[in-house]
């Protein structure tokens, strides 16, 4: 009996420590999962603030297409938000051109409840010839 318990409490042990080991490996990814979107929204606005300099979209491409579409999507729709006139027009036509309707559209269609009224409200501030019929 006394061995059965001293077997069990080593078990946990061990078992304790892995958990514990695997939860230091997770925080790490997230820690560098969260570092790099910060880097790529850096790059992205950076990029998008150029585009309204110098209409350089094949730049402004590249840049969407090295980061993740649900972080380009969001950064894209914050920076338009703040746009009026030829400006919104362009990242809108780019946004469009880039493919990155499809990842809302499957936002819309595969997200929660919240996922989805944001990209309800992403849809909106597209041209009608976009938007989902």
């Amino acid at each position: 009996m006394l061995s059965w318990i001293w077997i069990t409490s080593i078990v946990l042990v061990v078992l304790s420590l892995v958990v514990m080991l695997l939860l230091i490996l997770r925080r790490m990814l997230n820690q560098h999962h969260t570092r790099d979107d910060a880097e790529h929204r850096r790059r992205l606005v950076q990029a998008l603030v150029r585009f309204t300099e110098d209409r350089d979209a094949e730049n402004l491409k590249r840049t969407i297409h090295a980061m993740r579409p649900s972080l380009a999507v969001d950064v894209i729709f914050e920076f338009v938000a703040m746009l009026r006139g030829d400006e919104h027009e362009r990242i809108i036509a780019i946004l469009v051109d880039s493919g990155l309707v499809h990842h809302v559209v499957l936002q819309l269609q595969n997200g929660n409840e919240a996922t989805r009224i944001h990209a309800v409200e992403m849809l909106a501030a597209l041209p009608a010839e976009h938007g989902i019929i």
